[in-house]
C-alpha cells in the first residue's frame, strides 16, 4: 500500500476517505502522508455496518482517494465496493480496497467492480504463507517506460521514489519489500 501513498501528490486534492472498519495499518499508513498534505477523514460507521451515504458525506472534491476494505476483519461487513467505486468516480476520486479479507471467498473481477488499486495477501483465503502480498493497479494509472520496458512509475511518484519494477505481461505488483515489487499485466 506505500506503493499507493507514496505515488499520490496531495497538491491539488488532498483529501483521502478511509472506513471505520479498515484494518488499523490502513489509517497509520495514510495518516504518515498527513506530513506530505494529505488530509485524511473518515466514513463514519453505524453501529455494525457502514452504509454508502457515510463514504457519500465524506467523499467531496478535494478527495484524491477512497480506501477501503472489502469485508470488515472485526464483524464481517461486505463493502459494496461497485457502488463506492461509482460514487468516487462521480467526485474525481480513486478507489482503493483491501481484500485482505475476501480474496479466495469469492470470484472478484476488479475491472467489472471498477477498482483502480487492490491490495490483498495470501495468507488467509488465498491458503498462502505469511509474507506475501499483491497489489493491482489499473493500466492506465502506470506509466511505462518505453526506452526500458521493464521499469514502470506512477505518474505522480516524486522524481526521489524509486521506481516500481515492472514485467509488462502482467499487471499485479508484489509485496513493496525492496527488490520484490513487481507488475504483472494481462
Amino acid at each position: 500500500m506505500w506503493t499507493v501513498t507514496s505515488a499520490l501528490s496531495y497538491t491539488d486534492r488532498p483529501a483521502v476517505v478511509l472506513g471505520d472498519f479498515d484494518f488499523p495499518t490502513m489509517g497509520h499508513v495514510w495518516l504518515a502522508q498527513q506530513r506530505r498534505g494529505a488530509e485524511v477523514r473518515f466514513a463514519r460507521a453505524q453501529e455494525h455496518r457502514l452504509p454508502l451515504r457515510s463514504y457519500q458525506r465524506e467523499i467531496r472534491d478535494d478527495t484524491s482517494l477512497v480506501a477501503t476494505t472489502h469485508v470488515c476483519y472485526r464483524n464481517g461487513f461486505k463493502t459494496d465496493v461497485a457502488a463506492l467505486a461509482e460514487v468516487a468516480h462521480e467526485r474525481g476520486a480513486l478507489l482503493l480496497v483491501d481484500a485482505y479479507q475476501s480474496l479466495g471467498t469469492q470470484p472478484m473481477d476488479v475491472k467489472a467492480l471498477g477498482l483502480d488499486f487492490m491490495v490483498t495477501g495470501a495468507l488467509k483465503y488465498l491458503l498462502g504463507t505469511p509474507g506475501i502480498a499483491f497489489l493491482y493497479v489499473r493500466d492506465d494509472l502506470v506509466d511505462f517506460d518505453s526506452d526500458n520496458p521493464t521499469w514502470a512509475v506512477f505518474p505522480a511518484t516524486p522524481p526521489s521514489l524509486p521506481p516500481v519494477f515492472a514485467d509488462p505481461r502482467t499487471h499485479w505488483c508484489a509485496s513493496p519489500a525492496p527488490g520484490c515489487t513487481r507488475t504483472v499485466r494481462d
